[in-house]
């Protein structure tokens, strides 16, 4: 009689175990088939961040009632912090940014997580903890086999340096080699920061005629970051204002 409730026992917790199999089957692969409507709405919100944080929030909120893959909940989290940050919830960012990391980790996606660490510099710079932003920037560089990722960080770097550690040098140093990468590379929108960020660098060392070089010449460049060029003409008058060309 012992021997048949076990069996019984064993039988039954095997349906279970088959049906619950089955189910969280079946669950995943309707979540997962669709897995490029998941990858638009992602790509949506990313374009969004800058446009309509209303619309990045819903679409987050939708995307967050899925079962999904490792890759994608690492991107959802990733979204979700820029969202935050962007909102100016930083210590918020700061975490979401470490799950993403997390699972960029354990996916190993060397440039995803690269990618990630100098999101968390940013975090850090924007929440005015600058020794911290220096380290995820560096952890980012370590990372990377890219040099027009590099270019990216670099540039990041150089701005840091200039703009909240007073350290023209260094300046100079990290700006320098992101320039060099983005003319090797044609990255024009990435150069434009990259100039303009050398021009206010000569600014400071009160070399204005060549910051006033950098400045024109970005205005050159065929594809230019808006606010890059607002700054720029903005500068360039200050120049001349100084130089008292006032025509």
């Amino acid at each position: 009689m012992f021997r048949v409730i076990v069996v019984i026992f064993v039988l039954v917790v095997f349906k279970m175990t088959l049906a619950s199999s089955n189910f969280y089957g079946n669950e995943y692969a309707e979540r997962y088939k669709d897995s490029s409507y998941i990858r638009k709405k992602q790509n949506a919100a990313k374009r969004l961040l800058n446009v309509d944080l209303d619309s990045v929030r819903g679409i987050m909120n939708e995307l967050n009632g899925y079962r999904l893959k490792p890759y994608q909940q690492a991107k959802n989290y990733s979204i979700s912090a820029s969202l935050k940050l962007y909102r100016g919830k930083l210590d918020s960012s700061i975490t979401l940014f470490h799950k993403a990391l997390k699972l960029y980790k354990l996916i190993s996606d060397s440039l995803l997580i690269s990618k990630t660490y100098t999101n968390l510099g940013v975090a850090f710079k924007v929440s005015s903890r600058f020794d911290s932003s220096l380290y995820y920037y560096g952890k980012s560089l370590q990372y990377l086999n890219d040099d027009k990722e590099a270019a990216f960080v670099f540039n990041n770097l150089g701005s840091l340096y200039l703009f909240e550690l007073n350290d023209l040098d260094s300046a100079f140093f990290y700006l320098n080699k992101s320039k060099k990468i983005a003319n090797e590379y044609s990255l024009s929108k990435l150069l434009s920061s990259v100039l303009l960020n050398i021009g206010v660098a000569y600014d400071y060392s009160q070399l204005k005629p060549k910051a006033l070089i950098c400045y024109l010449r970005l205005l050159r460049l065929p594809e230019i970051d808006e606010v890059v060029k607002s700054r720029a003409f903005h500068n360039v008058a200050n120049i001349y204002l100084d130089d008292g060309n006032y025509v």
